[in-house]
């Protein structure tokens, strides 16, 4: 008889356990199915093709026209990429929080003050956001970053080219055509040593 009643323990254990968990996998159903379904015409089931192409956004490739925008600088004039049409341009995009960013502007400081002169410059295009400006312009002025820099506060040039890795850079030639992407350190001076003859 002990056997018996030992059994039926056991068993109404593993029926409460098995009961929790259905009631949790339940809970958990019906939260995400309220949360997905809130919508009355969610646009991610209508339009799928639109969430594929968002989720598959790449940086353009060497050998593409690079992606015009416009933004404001660092003391506040309006700028637009295609007005440096004609000469080569190094698009960097970075952060003041970016330790890899802040380690590769002595090789940027080298490129430029060696290149500066043969029709080339470089755009910096921060990734920190508004309320991080100060910050910004301290960077700027502690690395000695004398190029134009450029604020993407509202992150539309860095969708523009996927620079969602830090540093990532774009070199532009004269025709607007991207020739380069992602030269770091001595890279950079021989692909501009190559190209600046």
């Amino acid at each position: 008889m002990a056997n018996f009643f030992n059994f039926y323990k056991t068993l109404k254990n593993q029926f409460k356990q098995r009961i929790m968990k259905l009631t949790f996998v339940i809970t958990v159903f019906v939260i995400l199915h309220s949360n997905l379904f809130a919508q009355e015409n969610p646009s991610w089931l209508l339009q799928p093709e639109k969430t594929i192409k968002r989720v598959k956004k790449i940086a353009p490739k060497v050998g593409e026209i690079a992606p015009d925008f416009t933004q404001v600088d660092s003391i506040g004039n309006k700028f637009t990429l295609s007005s440096f049409k004609g000469k080569y341009v190094l698009l960097d995009f970075w952060a003041s929080w970016c330790g890899p960013c802040r380690a590769e502007f002595p090789h940027l400081v080298k490129a430029y003050d060696k290149y500066k002169g043969k029709n080339f410059t470089i755009i910096g295009v921060t990734r920190d956001q508004e309320k991080e400006k100060s910050k910004w312009l301290q960077a700027i002025a502690d690395e000695g970053m004398t190029w134009l820099q450029i604020s993407d506060f509202d992150q539309s040039a860095a969708r523009l080219y996927n620079a969602v890795s830090l540093p990532s850079n774009f070199l532009i030639d004269p025709t607007g055509k991207i020739v380069a992407v992602n030269l770091r350190g001595d890279r950079l001076d021989t692909f501009l040593g190559e190209v600046l003859k």
